[in-house]
């Protein structure tokens, strides 16, 4: 078997923001789109969706640590627990408990289907969920391999099945694809039998009749779960708690009852933010408020601001909007900045005359809270009115832009006030799908710090919020991030930002595509960007599933670079480095144990061939060598390594190099206890040398005498 390299089956073209960012132009155009995340927020109905989950506390999202580093805070709780969390709020349809014994078959596949809004994808995660141990893989199929023109083989390809996994096929976002991978399908379900794996497929209710007949046995239809009870299950999760408060009696039982679920989700938010507005309310008040911040407020918002007719009105209404949670001096001074780049001329009325600041808040309906910040009354309101300035000018949408990035660089702003203005940036333009936008925005919040502010946090919370927003900016957003890895000048200040997504963020919704973008960072970045890059990687590794697909990627490498000429260069080093951290003896034994290294199997040929094309280095032979021999010497590593280590420089033709350094470093010590012990160590390596050239073993009794004189070591 062998494991896939995932996210290398993409184009080779890259996307426009890549491409041109790289040229130095402004990107146009759109970005190609691929599955997205199955940890990440399910979609359970049509149209669009958006998450914008609250990453950052009270001291921002990422923080500096460095060296140029970013590392994000532990205070995140979005994506960590995301299966768990949906276990919490999932009401099993009408029908699941039948698509659950129909994946514990024989046959270890499954296929629901459901109306919009039934919750189909959030069945089959749950589906998968419960299914298997809770140790194994537990992954959508790669994003990468279902690039436009990707044959049915490549998505659906049966030697990428490990023993175990838990494998989501979500095929109702894309009605073209269910066509494309049909031809593979029977022959990938028959690697996940042989595997012991499980595969949940999730189809719309129309495409059942686009199956084939050998699969409409595995059909279950899924019926809705009951609205109200899903209702509950929401606010319990997100803590409101009813305390016996009969819910079916107020009119959000009866809005529940035909919402999707996606929008109940949704609903229970807003009533978490109402109970934390208005404490002491009652769930009756924080029901009705959430259902009036639910309401449409596009018609009432314009109303508000077509009937202003001062630019510094609008301009304090839209800072305010933007700056919602701000202090009111951050207020000021941006209406002052957007009057500026809009280049509005100041009021004509002489500064004392006009009326106090505060008097213009209250006027406008912003309010300023005890602690001096300003907000509105009424959920979703400065959100409903960002949404209208956005709209109503989209030919302003670059000046906006400017003017929020000179917002964010005021030093008055505190690291969480920044991450509130990235989030909002986000939030336009993942809403209005200006994806190319956005990620030229990430890149020059990354690299641009003229004005002594940096905002490399900034950039890698707004590229986290695209990663889990909408599944299409998801899929633009992962698809980025892989164009960016895999420039070869990328800058230091944008490779760290990556580092962080792809370590806070993708590896909780991506792993298998978190490592592949990490190891293309790695391989290209100067030395502090290898680092950080090489410390996520392994940490990543220290999960068996993760640790095969390094591996894999390192062998892959290396059977790439036989028969080359290119025996150096900045990969080849990195994959070296790379390996010599990842074969530490005590990392080996815990991730995979003693017994796959010397008994065989797919594992140890991985590590052979890694390891022979690292042996072809002196150095590299060297250091391989002497660290397992001083790791034998005290005990540390166990014998059977050497083995490993002989058939690599068997595979590489460098015995005798691995005889001679093994002689060397046996003589080393000056102590004689230590050189007893360097001695048997070294014995025992070069007797498995002789052996794979075919000679007997040497019977010279060095890895048994105790004589501290003993010079006979491989003689």
């Amino acid at each position: 078997m062998t494991v896939p390299l995932t996210g290398d089956q993409e184009e080779q073209a890259p996307p426009p923001v890549a491409a041109e960012a790289a040229a130095g132009r402004p990107a146009t155009g759109s970005t190609a789109t691929s599955v997205g995340a199955v940890d990440g927020p399910a979609h359970t109905g049509s149209g669009d969706q958006y998450n914008m989950f609250r990453l950052f506390g009270a001291a921002g999202a990422y923080e500096e640590v460095g060296e140029g580093r970013l590392r994000k805070r532990a205070a995140r709780v979005v994506t960590e627990e995301q299966r768990n969390r949906t276990g919490a709020f999932f009401v099993p349809p009408p029908g699941f408990e039948e698509a659950r014994s129909m994946l514990a078959g024989k046959g270890r596949t499954v296929i629901v289907s459901g109306s919009p809004g039934s919750g189909r994808r959030t069945a089959a995660v749950t589906l998968l969920d419960v299914a298997g141990e809770s140790g194994t893989r537990f992954h959508e199929l790669p994003d990468i391999a279902i690039a436009p023109g990707a044959s049915a083989e490549t998505i659906l390809d049966p030697e990428t099945v490990h023993r175990g996994d838990r494998v989501l096929l979500d095929l109702s976002a894309d009605p073209g694809l269910l066509s494309r991978i049909q031809p593979a399908l029977e022959t990938y379900r028959d690697a996940v039998q042989a595997e012991d794996a499980y595969l949940a497929v999730v189809i719309s209710q129309g495409q059942a009749d686009e199956l084939r007949d050998e699969f409409h046995d595995l059909i279950v239809k899924l019926g809705r779960p009951d609205g109200v009870h899903a209702l509950e299950k929401h606010l319990r999760v997100q803590g409101t708690r009813l305390g016996g408060y009969p819910l079916r009696t107020h009119r959000a039982a009866a809005w529940a009852a035909d919402a999707r679920l996606g929008e109940i989700a949704h609903f229970a938010r807003l009533v978490r933010d109402a109970r934390l507005d208005g404490p002491n309310a009652g769930v009756g008040a924080w029901l009705t408020e959430a259902l009036s911040a639910l309401a449409e407020r596009g018609t009432e918002v314009a109303k508000k601001v077509d009937g202003l007719s001062d630019s510094w009105e609008r301009a304090v209404l839209l800072s305010a909007a933007l700056l919602d949670g701000c202090g009111v001096d951050a207020v000021f001074t941006a209406a002052q900045q957007l009057m500026g780049i809009l280049q509005i001329p100041e009021p004509e009325i002489p500064l004392l005359e006009r009326a106090v600041f505060r008097s213009q808040l209250d006027h406008l309906g912003v309010a300023i809270r005890p602690d001096r910040t300003v907000g509105f009354a009424g959920l979703g309101y400065a959100a409903a009115l960002r949404d209208c300035f956005w709209d109503g000018h989209p030919d302003l949408a670059p000046k906006f832009l400017q003017w929020a990035d000179r917002c964010m660089r005021d030093r008055r702003m505190s690291a969480a006030d920044r991450d509130a203005i990235a989030e909002r940036l986000a939030e336009q333009y993942l809403r209005l799908r200006s994806y190319e936008l956005l990620f030229r925005q990430v890149r020059r919040w990354a690299t641009d710090n003229r004005q002594g502010a940096s905002l490399a946090p900034q950039a890698a919370y707004a590229l986290g919020e695209a990663l889990l927003g909408p599944r299409e900016a998801g899929r633009a957003a992962r698809r980025q991030v892989y164009w960016w890895a895999r420039e070869n000048a990328l800058p230091e200040e944008l490779a760290q930002v990556l580092i962080a997504v792809c370590a806070g963020v993708m590896v909780e919704t991506q792993p298998d595509e978190a490592l592949v973008r990490l190891h293309h960072i790695a391989r290209r970045g100067r030395s502090g960007v290898r680092r950080a890059a090489m410390d996520a990687l392994l940490e990543l590794a220290e999960k068996p599933p993760r640790f095969r697909q390094l591996l894999a990627r390192l062998a892959e490498a290396s059977e790439n670079r036989q028969g080359s000429s290119r025996s150096s260069g900045q990969g080849w080093e990195a994959d070296h480095e790379l390996l010599w951290r990842l074969t530490e003896p005590g990392r080996l034994l815990a991730v995979v144990g003693a017994g796959p290294l010397t008994a065989g199997g797919w594992v140890r040929s991985r590590l052979v061939t890694a390891l022979a094309d690292a042996l072809t280095d002196d150095d590299q032979l060297r250091r391989h060598t002497e660290r397992l021999l001083q790791g034998l010497a005290l005990g540390t590593a166990p014998i059977g390594l050497l083995d490993l280590l002989v058939e690599a420089g068997s595979v590489a033709g460098r015995l005798a190099h691995l005889y001679t350094v093994a002689r060397r470093w046996a003589l080393g010590p000056a102590d004689p206890a230590e050189r007893a012990e360097s001695a048997r160590a070294a014995t025992a390596l070069l007797e498995r040398v002789n052996r794979a050239q075919g000679l007997e073993p040497i019977a010279t009794g060095g890895a048994h005498d105790d004589d501290p004189d003993d010079t006979k070591v491989g003689r």
